[in-house]
């Protein structure tokens, strides 16, 4: 068979995938460290440009140095310095295309964060949002809000205001009323409110009594123990303070930030808090959702977190702490704190719209298209 002779004009046409017998002319299975120009043919990748002389001597010794991509009009070279002697490290980032320094703003207190040298530093970049983790830091959580137990009760009046009503106070009975076949619930709540308070001024109980259309609300800044009976077969008038065993047992009017858990069942995690928001902000009417244990750390402690770098206007830039959504329901049962809590945070990864952490052994991933959220929405 004669031999055959093909003749490339040249290689402008690329890398090209499909098989042999498919490929263009001028078009090639690889092309390593090549570049096809229309000017001047196939020619030799270029290398690094200079742009501009950063610093002298040993300035960015060390550094973390990183690479931000934010469009094709916004390129930038950035580094974090090591933590000097004293103070902290600091980010300096210049602009790739033109070589002019940038501004680096710092939130408060998010300087503190940049403790680490070269290694010790992670950095995530999407869009225009750069997240840094330095396992250095040891996540905390904020500390739980003080709380005074029993200090508030609520007594619910149900069906008819007929008969003797009893309220007894840490022992002590403060308030007994009658109630006859002309009663109703305004004239014998506001009776029983009468003589809570009449009692409570004389003997210094601070018993401050508020009267709903069903109910009276009472409050001291201490803990109080309460009872109460009446009506027939003394259950119609009731009295929760902290907890109660279901939902229904809630009031319809209460004051506004009044917190109640709701037990539902013997297990554990049937368990979960309900907060009262009124519709004018202050108390009467309102609705009932689901919160967080007032006994619990609300989150996280944010200056243990992972800081962010934002990219806020041309070179423009802000490194600072990032506002983690708090643990809004639950308790450290149906609501625990991420396990990189008491951990150190190696590394930060995003997958599948959710912020991810690796922390020691575990990997922790936020709530989808909440980026910034660890905790369960609902308990």
């Amino acid at each position: 068979m004669a031999a055959l002779t093909q003749r490339v004009s040249n290689y402008l046409g690329g890398v090209s995938r499909q098989s042999d017998d498919k490929k263009l002319p001028g078009q090639v299975r690889e092309c390593l460290n090549g570049y096809p120009d229309p000017t001047f043919g196939l020619t030799k990748r270029p290398g690094f440009k200079w742009i501009k002389n950063l610093g002298t001597g040993t300035t960015y010794d060390n550094c973390k140095w990183f690479y931000i991509h934010r469009d094709n009009d916004e390129k930038y070279i950035g580094c974090i310095k090591p933590k000097p002697t004293s103070g902290n490290g600091d980010i300096d980032i210049w602009n790739a295309a033109t070589g002019v320094a940038c501004t680096v703003n710092y939130g408060t207190g998010a300087q503190a964060y940049l403790t680490g040298a070269r290694t010790n530093y992670d950095i995530l970049t999407v869009q225009d949002t750069s997240i840094i983790s330095n396992n250095l830091i040891q996540v905390a959580a904020l500390a739980a809000p003080s709380y005074t137990a029993n200090a508030r009760a609520t007594l619910v009046l149900s069906d008819t205001p007929i008969g003797d009503f009893n309220v007894n106070v840490n022992g002590h009975d403060i308030a007994t009323v009658t109630g006859g076949t002309s009663s109703t619930y305004d004239t014998l709540l506001t009776a029983l409110k009468s003589a809570i308070d009449t009692v409570s001024t004389d003997e210094g109980l601070g018993l401050t009594v508020t009267k709903y259309s069903t109910s009276l609300e009472i409050s001291r800044g201490t803990s109080f123990t309460i009872t109460c009976s009446g009506g027939s077969a003394n259950t119609k008038l009731n009295v929760l303070q902290d907890q109660v065993d279901n939902v229904g047992q809630l009031p319809h009017q209460s004051v506004h930030g009044r917190i109640v858990k709701v037990i539902n069942s013997e297990a554990a995690a049937d368990t979960y808090f309900a907060k009262f928001t009124a519709e004018n902000g202050t108390s009467g009417r309102g609705y009932w959702a689901e919160t967080i244990d007032p006994t619990k750390s609300p989150g996280l402690d944010q200056s243990t977190m992972p800081h962010e770098l934002k990219n806020t206007a041309v070179n423009t830039f802000t490194f600072q702490r990032i506002s983690w959504t708090a643990r809004l329901v639950g308790d450290n049962l149906t609501n625990p704190h991420p396990s990189f809590v008491g951990q150190k945070i190696q590394q930060a990864f995003f997958y599948n719209n959710r912020l991810g952490f690796l922390s020691k052994d575990n990997v922790s991933m936020s709530q989808s298209q909440d980026f910034y959220n660890f905790y369960h929405i609902t308990a």
